[in-house]
Formats: structure tokens, C-alpha cells, sequence
């Protein structure tokens, strides 16, 4: 990630500038905000307070960005008490540079798979406090620093912000309402200078997305009988199947942390960054499809056969 900053744009913000700008990252025990934390701090410059749900991921970045005028909060941002452990921080590192903030990047986020079935309400209102409420809490308490240095605000969505995929309806709920906020969001601070940006990525080769069909199948498995009626080889099979698909489609993710740093230097970033091959190329002209082709076509990439509770009606 030591790319030159020539290759963003000829207006990218200088270097000597970014060493009295904050950039605020959520989501830093790894994946996107791991890495964007540290090119972040260590090439672009900037001075970082990266918060961590868990004390290993703290202790990693910690050390990891020692010496270099930011901060790293673990903290769980759902509660109350985290929320305002990581604005206290990120409120002292801000006043020794004069109280602005030039970005807030909200990375963090949770999948929750399962199908509509037997995914609980519980799934949903946790997969919508992290990737959704989360966002909204930190900016509305953030957006008056960032209004000041006319900076920017960064949402990480997914492909499954514009496209609804099987499997996976509480995630895709959350990421279509975050996308949707964001479009609000960008529009009213057009007045004020400050920009809004929108990352779509694709599958990419993260914890998240790696063990995203071991947790589909858990969540088939921990379901009581009468909501799983499709048979356990029927979900281990399409378990397999789904691994095998990551591991063929899944791509680098410093495609997104490459497009992440861009947005954070550009003087006039891209309202959305599309990420990955699959992103521009796959998922974005099938949501151009009529639904009833979207639809086929989704199912029987995702599940492939019918289970065998239906194929026998």
C-alpha cells in the first residue's frame, strides 16, 4: 500500500497538510479498517484514532501506530459507554489540532446470515445497530467538527447496498439503509463543502466474507426443526458449495483499501466506489436486470437445486 499519490489525482490534498488532519476509522481489528488505519497513518500522514471492538485488535493497532499523534479506542459502539469512549478520544485528539475533523470513516460492520426462514428478529436488530445505527450515532455527533474543515464522511457498504442476495436479508436490509442515508446525508451538506462517499465492495478475502458460509450453516443448524424443513445434508451441501464460490470469487482486499485511501486524499473523491471485478462487472449490470431474470438467476447461484422437501411436491 506504499502507492504514490500521484496516481489518485492531481489535486489530491498534500502531504504537508494531512499531519494536522483527523481521520476517524471504526471497524480497525481487521479487514478494510485495519489496513486503511495504518497507510492511513504511516503513508498518507494523517492522524488516526482507529477504534477496535476487541482488546487483541487494540493492542495490534496500538502498537502498530505508536508515535504517530492519533489514538485507539476499544470499544463496543452499540452501548452507550463505547459511543462515547471512542467521542472522547477522537474530541482530544481533534482540540490538538484545532477542534476539526476531516474524516470519519464508518467501516464497521456484521454479518448475520441466514435465510428469511429461520433467521431471528435478534439477527436483524443487532446486524442493524452495528451497520446502521452506528454510522447515523457517529455522525450526527461528529458532522458539526467535520462541517468545520469542510472534510468528509465514508460509508462502507457492500454490492449488497444496491442488490437484495439470498442468504442474507439482514445485512442487505442494513446496507440498503445506510446507502440511502448516505444519499440524504450527501445532498444536505452540498451547502457546507463536506463530501459524502459511498464504497461498494464486492466479495473480498476478509474474516468477514471468509467465514460467511460456516455462519450460514450455523445459523441453519441452531434453528428448531420447524423452521429448517430442507434437511441437514441439503444446507451442508449448499454450505460447500458457497465456500468453494468464495474462495473462486473472493479478491484482494487492498482493491478496497487502495479506493478507501483515494477517497480520503482526493480533492473530489467519487460519490460511490465500486470495488472488486465483481462489483463493476457482475453485481452492478445484474441489478440493472428485470427482477423476475434477477431473481432466478440469484436463487440458483446461491442454493442451486430446490431442497428435497420441495422437489418431492
Amino acid at each position: 500500500m506504499g502507492t504514490s499519490l500521484s496516481c489518485f489525482n492531481s489535486e489530491a490534498l498534500p502531504h504537508s497538510a494531512r499531519g494536522e488532519k483527523v481521520v476517524v476509522i471504526t471497524g480497525c481489528d481487521s479487514g478494510f479498517g485495519q489496513q486503511l488505519a495504518l497507510h492511513a497513518a504511516h503513508v498518507l500522514g494523517f492522524k488516526v484514532v482507529a477504534a477496535c471492538l476487541s482488546v487483541e485488535g487494540e493492542k495490534y493497532i496500538h502498537d502498530a501506530l505508536q508515535n504517530t499523534g492519533g489514538a485507539v479506542v476499544q470499544a463496543d459502539l452499540i452501548e452507550a459507554a463505547g459511543l462515547q469512549k471512542l467521542l472522547s478520544a477522537v474530541e482530544k485528539v481533534a482540540e490538538s489540532v484545532g477542534g476539526g475533523i476531516w474524516a470519519l470513516v464508518n467501516n464497521a460492520g456484521i454479518v448475520l446470515p441466514g435465510n428469511v426462514e429461520w433467521n431471528p428478529p435478534a439477527a436483524y436488530e443487532k446486524t442493524m445497530g452495528i451497520n446502521f445505527h452506528v454510522p447515523v450515532n457517529l455522525t450526527y455527533a461528529l458532522l458539526p467538527r467535520i462541517k468545520k474543515e469542510k472534510g468528509r464522511i465514508m460509508n462502507v457498504t457492500s454490492v449488497d447496498g444496491f442488490i437484495a442476495l439470498p442468504s442474507n436479508a439482514a445485512y442487505n436490509a442494513s446496507k440498503h439503509a445506510l446507502e440511502a442515508y448516505s444519499d440524504t446525508l450527501r445532498m444536505e451538506m452540498m451547502p457546507w463543502g463536506v463530501n459524502v462517499i459511498v464504497v461498494e465492495p464486492a466479495t473480498m478475502r476478509t474474516p468477514l466474507a471468509m467465514s460467511y458460509w460456516d455462519a450460514w450453516l450455523k445459523s441453519y443448524e441452531d434453528a428448531s426443526e420447524d423452521r429448517t424443513p430442507h434437511g441437514n445434508a441439503w444446507a451442508r451441501g449448499v454450505a460447500a458449495k458457497g465456500r468453494e464460490a468464495l474462495e473462486a470469487i473472493a479478491a484482494d482486499p487492498q482493491i478496497t483499501v487502495f479506493a478507501m485511501a483515494e477517497a480520503l486524499v482526493t480533492k473530489q473523491p467519487k460519490i460511490r466506489y465500486k470495488t472488486g471485478k465483481m462489483a463493476k462487472f457482475f453485481f452492478k449490470p445484474m441489478s440493472m436486470l428485470p427482477h423476475f431474470i434477477q431473481d432466478k438467476l440469484l436463487m440458483g447461484m446461491t442454493f442451486g437445486t430446490k431442497p428435497p422437501a420441495l422437489a418431492q411436491m
